[in-house]
């Protein structure tokens, strides 16, 4: 009596441990939506896919910009090196070359078109990524709590079903070999709560990890069955429509083009714009002036180098477009594979509902009581209560299989799937 006093008092300890009823009261419960809020806002990975945007973002600034302007002073008929006030002329200048508008608008424009890329493909695929995982964690520790309290009830039953055998030995009415494989059974459930500590000890952690605290939240929320019908074109359409990765590559080809009108635009030459003010030193006095001067850079190699532009281009567009085509295909394959789990996964539910779950509850109910009215044995007794107890930690993998499915499909077509988005 005192060891099992102890031992029940060993492993209440420890789910309350695991299952964060040690935990501060006044440390508020983390639902589903605020994990994923919280994952995306301060994950690493996130943070650093960010950084990687601004940079982006401050190329295109720097490629916007205009060349530095040039400051010139000319000092003339100095009767020494370094007597520049015995100048006979002087001349003070500066002078600003201006890129021709039509190639500054497609450059800058291609760089804008690579900033928004960088955005799509980097940050806002990353964000999806983070929130997708931080969706199967989440669920994954509802599981798990749901596979402890069904562990949990299985050893209850296996503890009534000893203590039961052991008054039935002492009566005189079953022999000893099934009060022994009762002490079994109730020592394989101990065991098999242990491992279910451990389970969800392990994805609690997972979730801590996401959220970024270092002692694992506390999570409210139900895994949820509920079904909406899908049409796979309608997910195809999202897909191209939202998906990240999608609209970085198109971005990533667009700027090919207007690098291409860039290069074309090269036969336009670029404009240098002075300023200056002349002073000449004529004996005792000195008088002054202004001067203003337009150049043209005369394009007398740009039909060579605008063919190794055009050539560039073209093959930088080319291949951007084979990448935007084969990313489309391995696209369009994923979301497929993605919608064929989730109804294999939605089946799966729809059996365990509407069928197995309930007759193993059926069973187990008809062996006990046959068992207590002496009709069944101890070992159909014990098959009936194995059969539901693993029926029902099979439903609640099949509830997370089917929550997981929808993550990684909203994942493949980039956006969350409601049912009124669904229904249209």
């Amino acid at each position: 009596m005192y060891i099992t006093f102890f031992v029940y008092a060993f492993f209440g300890a420890l789910s309350s441990v695991v299952c964060g009823e040690a935990a501060s009261p006044t440390k508020p419960w983390l639902t589903r939506d605020a994990l994923v809020a919280a994952a995306i806002e301060g994950h690493p990975d996130v943070r650093a896919a960010e950084q990687a945007w601004v940079a982006a973002r401050g190329q295109h600034l720097q490629s916007s910009m205009l060349p530095d302007p040039e400051f010139e002073v000319e000092f003339e008929e100095l009767p020494g090196a370094f007597d520049l006030g015995q100048f006979g002329e002087r001349t003070v200048a500066i002078t600003q070359t201006v890129e021709n508008p039509i190639k500054w608008f497609y450059r800058s424009r291609s760089t804008k078109h690579i900033t928004e890329a960088v955005r799509y493909s980097v940050y806002e695929m990353t964000r999806l990524r983070v929130a997708t995982r931080a969706k199967v964690a989440f669920d994954r520790v509802l599981a798990d709590q749901m596979i402890l309290a069904s562990t949990h009830k299985h050893l209850a039953l296996s503890e009534g079903l000893r203590d039961r055998a052991r008054v039935r030995f002492e009566a005189g009415d079953v022999p000893r070999l099934e009060l022994l494989r009762a002490e079994v059974e109730a020592t394989r459930g101990l065991n098999r709560l242990t491992e279910a500590e451990m389970g969800l000890a392990v994805s609690r952690t997972v979730l801590a990890e996401l959220a970024g605290q270092e002692i694992p939240p506390r999570v409210e929320g139900q895994l949820l069955s509920e079904v909406a019908m899908i049409d796979l074109e309608r997910l195809h359409q999202l897909s191209r429509q939202n998906r990240p990765d999608l609209l970085g590559s198109e971005q990533v080809l667009a700027s090919t083009c207007s690098s291409r009108s860039a290069a074309v635009a090269g036969w336009v030459p670029d404009v240098s714009l002075s300023l200056g003010r002349q002073t000449i030193n004529g004996g005792g006095s000195r008088s002054s002036s202004w001067k203003a001067s337009v150049g043209f850079a005369i394009p007398l190699w740009a039909p060579f180098r605008q063919r190794g532009q055009l050539m560039e281009a073209a093959a930088d567009g080319a291949r951007a477009d084979a990448e935007l085509e084969s990313l489309v295909r391995s696209t369009r394959m994923e979301v497929e594979s993605a919608y064929l789990a989730y109804q294999m996964s939605h089946k799966r539910v729809i059996l365990f509902d509407e069928r197995i779950l309930s007759l193993a509850t059926e069973s187990h109910r008809v062996a006990r009581e046959s068992y207590e009215q002496g009709k069944a044995t101890y070992l159909e007794l014990l098959a009936a209560q194995q059969t539901l107890n693993t029926s029902r930690i099979d439903r609640v993998e099949a509830l997370f299989s089917y929550q997981q499915a929808i993550a990684e499909l909203e994942f493949s077509v980039g956006t969350d799937l409601s049912t009124q988005e669904a229904a249209r």
